[in-house]
């Protein structure tokens, strides 16, 4: 069981690797050789994010279509 002080050192953990993710994205975009490269894989991660939850929502659809018509 994970007590409370355990849980605000995770918390503020997470809290910080996010904000030095975004500052070394941030970097990596605007101020680096690699901003095509960077930019081209953003695309690319938010586009599959966005075409697994549509898969994801028509396969839930589809499985309770059946369940419905099963009973």
């Amino acid at each position: 069981m994970i007590t409370k002080g355990a849980e605000r050192s995770i918390g503020i953990v997470i809290a910080i690797v996010a904000i030095a993710f975004f500052i070394i994205y941030a970097y990596l975009l605007l101020l680096s050789e690699w901003r095509e490269i960077i930019l081209s894989i953003s695309v690319l991660v938010i586009v599959g994010a966005v075409v697994g939850a549509v898969v994801w929502l028509g396969l839930a659809i589809a499985k309770s279509a059946k369940d419905v018509k099963d009973r």
